[in-house]
């Protein structure tokens, strides 16, 4: 017992001494899938082969898991996946005239797409890895599996001794004098038989579950087994199925084969397949054939054509547990949301419920719980006009919820299909260069699709204009002219807001405020942009409806855009008219910012309130609000108090000025920078008389008649002098 479970245990440890990679495969109609599961980031490399193709993973030491490829495949398309014994790559034989497109869906994930018809020109999967070009594949002869022998015992298992190979020996089962087994020869016989069968994949080993020790059987069926002598350690049964995947709050979640819409229809001709998916629809006494009924809405659903897979469903009313589902993905053909239909609450599972539970129901773009690798993966895997019909929405639901990667991944998976993938596609992926940065390739990405024609185009087409208003880059003046005829042409369509929106941000752009204001009221949305270009317009434009504007609307402006309004309004001298933009700050200004508060104190120096201005700066340091108290001051005639608060701020023009105005003549006789002194010093009483332009004394009282008339005239002139050199340089403040 105890050896067989060693040599177990052996087997074992040699297969995890090396990185298992699991190969698993699906049929999608128009092309076979095999994915490559490599546990994580792999540096891989894909070329082609003679006979088809083969796949290095840049690891010495990988061990691949074939066992599963051909369980959900034919060999159609892939004739044959192996390991080459020399270099120990994965090789595909191919065995079509198809060819391969690799890609990585995830990390570690390679997906592998084997499609009928010639290769893309240009593609560099048609070369070996060592860079050879290779032939087209041609159609080659497909293996078939052998027959089995007929057998006589319907519930008989695998005849795993008739597959080919080394034939086991045959049990031998020799007696002992005392006429008994020698079991020793027959285990080690059945543990060889049953380690061939193993490797081959047609027996299943497990060791036994230990059991306990008392209570109640479980009630569950037990396998029949034989055993002969002691227990080997092996547990012979049926395979069990693979767990069903369940959503969060454990509901069992659909069967990827149940919603799988790849397989709902082909690439043959579409009338052909209408016929027959109409048929027999009615049975005997009219009654509905609920099959009937189904098929036609997956045909339906197949093709993208929502509302007539719900018509047909509601029309032919049947019981089946496949109507919720079809209605469900009927109304999501539609672009409509349904988020309490037969897939609410899928979004977590593991396979491709979760991509038809996020698209009925998009507000699950920001759960925790959704699975984004099973959205990724069954997206990835419709037909590509179903990924084209549907991945522009999905996409922007992601870039909405800021989840750029995602909306990358998914845009990818639709632009490396062959042809052009539409407008709405290509209007999604100009949207994700301008959330990534990219504003010059999106720039001309929106202007070619903007030339063309349809309702992506006219999308492209507002988006491109706005953006230009939003940079203030010019746009183009035949603009107006051009949405005005797409907004009657679009009139009562969902299309229509956004139209009527650009109008009016269009006409202010190119100078019209008074179409733009006109419109306002039907495009409140355009307010914002419309204010912040006029406070860069004209004088005109600007008082024009900057003065006609009631407070209600005032304050529906953000207040950055109000201070720009009132700033300009001050710089013009318009301050009452400033300080009803900031009416709210101004009505309790110790809740209000600084910078609102130092307008409002400017507002208030213009209609000359200096105890306003006192009250709004209170408690303010800055120079700038030190600078309006200073000036509040002078207005109040404290020129004193306004003079030192000037010589503090270092203002010495101002502080001069303030020193003047307060009559400080013997200061300003005493200074020699102010050209003011000269006049001052005329004014100071005393005897102060400037030294003679000769060197000599001046004149003193006790001089004769002479002298006396003779220094009365040289005042005079030093007097009239200083006057005019004070009407040529002096200046208001």
């Amino acid at each position: 017992m105890k050896g067989i479970l060693f040599v177990l245990m052996m087997v074992a440890a040699q297969g995890a001494a090396a990185q298992t990679v699991t190969l698993t495969s699906g049929e999608h109609g128009a092309f076979t899938r095999l994915v490559i599961d490599a546990g994580g980031a792999a540096d891989w490399a894909f070329g082609r082969t003679e006979t088809g193709y083969e796949i290095s993973l840049g690891e010495s030491r990988v061990r691949y898991d074939l066992s599963k490829v051909f369980d959900k495949i034919t060999r159609n398309r892939i004739g044959s996946v192996s390991i080459n014994p020399d270099s120990g790559l994965l090789q595909l034989g191919i065995v079509c005239a198809c060819f391969a497109t690799p890609f990585e869906l995830a990390p570690g994930t390679i997906v592998v797409d084997v499609r009928e018809g010639p290769p893309p020109q240009g593609t560099s999967f048609e070369t070996s890895l060592g860079g050879a070009v290779m032939p087209a594949l041609t159609e080659a002869d497909r293996p078939r599996p052998r027959a089995r022998p007929e057998r006589t015992n319907s519930m008989a298992g695998y005849e795993w001794q008739s597959l080919p190979g080394t034939a086991p020996a045959p049990l031998s089962l020799p007696l002992m004098p005392s006429q008994t087994a020698d079991l020793a020869e027959v285990k080690n016989t059945l543990l060889r038989q049953l380690s061939d069968g193993a490797s081959r994949g047609v027996v299943d080993l497990e060791l036994p579950q230990r059991k306990p020790e008392a209570g109640p059987t479980s009630g569950h069926d037990v396998a029949p087994q034989v055993r002969i002598g002691e227990n080997l350690g092996l547990v012979s049964g049926l395979a069990m199925d693979e767990p069903k995947k369940l959503t969060q709050v454990g509901d069992a979640c659909f069967p990827d084969d149940e919603v799988d819409l790849g397989t709902w229809g082909h690439e043959d001709r579409i009338p052909d397949q209408f016929a027959d998916a109409k048929q027999n629809l009615a049975g005997e006494f009219d009654k509905p054939d609920p099959e009937a009924v189904a098929r036609a809405a997956r045909f339906y659903i197949y093709l993208g054509f929502g509302a007539e897979a719900y018509q047909v469903l509601t029309a032919f009313r049947t019981e089946s547990r496949q109507r919720d589902r079809l209605l469900t993905l009927s109304l999501i053909m539609e672009g409509k949301d349904d988020p309490d239909g037969a897939f609410a609450g899928m979004a977590a599972c593991d396979n491709a419920a979760a991509l038809w539970s996020i698209l009925a129901d998009p507000s699950q773009t920001r759960a925790q719980t959704l699975n984004k690798r099973a959205v990724l993966r069954t997206f990835s895997g419709l037909p590509l006009h179903l990924r084209r019909y549907l991945g522009a929405r999905l996409a922007e639901e992601f870039r909405l919820e800021g989840d750029l990667q995602t909306a990358t991944t998914l845009v990818a998976s639709i632009v490396r299909g062959p042809g052009n993938p539409g407008p709405a596609v290509r209007l999604t992926e100009a949207e994700l260069k301008i959330a990534r940065g990219e504003d010059n390739a999106a720039a001309l990405d929106l202007a070619d699709l903007s030339s063309d024609a349809g309702p992506e185009a006219v999308k492209a087409k507002i988006l491109m204009v706005s953006r230009q208003i939003d940079s203030d880059d010019p746009i183009d003046p035949l603009s107006i002219t051009t949405f005005d005829a797409l907004a009657q042409e679009y009139k009562g369509t969902e299309m229509e807001p956004s139209l009527r929106l650009v109008q009016t941000k269009a006409r202010a752009a190119l100078g019209d405020f008074d179409g733009a204001f006109d419109r306002l009221p039907a495009t409140p949305d355009a307010a914002e942009t419309v204010w912040r270009l006029l406070v860069k317009a004209p004088e005109a434009p600007f008082l024009t409806h900057a003065t006609a504007v009631d407070e209600a609307e005032r304050r529906k402006l953000p207040l950055v855009l109000r201070r720009d309004i009132a700033t300009r309004l001050l710089e013009g001298g318009f301050g009452s008219l400033a300080r009803s933009w900031l009416q709210s700050e101004a009505d309790q200004p110790g809740q209000a910012d600084p910078k609102d508060r130092l307008l409002l104190a400017q507002a208030a120096l213009q209609e000359r309130n200096p105890a306003l201005v006192r009250e709004l700066l209170a408690g303010l340091s800055s120079g700038e609000a030190l600078n309006r108290m200073a000036e509040a001051e002078m207005m109040a005639g404290n020129t004193k108090t306004a003079a030192r608060s000037f010589e503090e701020l270092g203002d010495v023009v101002r502080e001069q000025h303030a020193t003047r105005v307060s009559a400080e003549w013997p200061q300003i006789a005493a200074t020699t920078d102010d050209p003011w002194a000269p006049a001052a010093r005329l004014l100071v009483p005393g005897d102060v008389a400037e030294p003679a332009q000769d060197g000599t004394a001046g004149t003193s009282g006790q001089d004769g008649p002479l002298a006396q008339s003779r220094a009365l005239v040289t005042e005079s002139a030093t007097a009239r002098q200083t006057l005019s050199d004070l009407l040529a340089i002096a200046k208001g403040p």
